[in-house]
């Protein structure tokens, strides 16, 4: 303010008089009025002015504060991200070397329970084949003893006195055993 003063007082000097010559006393007026105005504006405006660059301030502030926090947010999520990006190998064997163990354990049951089932029907099939074995043999011997059964009837009926000698020697044996 001081300089724009000095340079009009200049300009004033340089200025020619009425009479030819120039004298700083030809602006006081010119520099009244300035020095009113300036200190209107100055008076008016220094509150308005003050407050917008405390509310300016304020922002500037709150941004950066914010601007810090996303900082360290994202400077936590890089170590975290770091972190698993090294140990992805290390989870990658672990995951296989688990399906490994879980691969294995499936197959041993597997091959456990067929086994199993293997003993089992096996011991199913001897005992139907032994029980089968056993009514075909006795189907045999019934077929068997019917047959011979049959031809001692039909010898019986066409020999009458080997029927009389067996019954005889039937009631013999039943008198006997009284």
């Amino acid at each position: 303010m001081f300089l724009i003063f000095l340079n009009l007082i200049e300009i004033a000097l340089a200025a020619p008089k009425s009479d030819g010559s120039a004298s700083v006393f030809d602006l006081k007026w010119g520099a009244v009025n300035f020095l009113l105005l300036a200190g209107f504006l100055i008076w008016k405006l220094k509150k308005p002015l003050a407050a917008s660059f405390a509310n300016y301030s304020e922002e500037v502030k709150s941004l950066y504060n914010h601007a810090q926090e996303k900082y360290k947010e994202a400077d936590l999520k890089l170590k975290m991200y770091e972190e698993k990006l090294t140990n992805v190998e290390g989870q990658s064997q672990k995951i296989l070397s688990e399906s490994n163990e879980l691969l294995q354990k499936i197959e041993n049951d597997i091959k456990n329970e067929t086994a199993n089932e293997l003993k089992k029907l096996e011991a199913e099939t001897k005992d139907k084949i032994e029980s089968e074995k056993t009514q075909l043999i006795a189907g045999v011997n019934n077929e068997l003893l019917e047959s011979v059964l049959t031809n001692v009837k039909t010898k019986l009926n066409s020999d009458t006195s080997l029927s009389q000698k067996i019954n005889h020697k039937m009631i013999s044996s039943l008198n006997l055993r009284k």
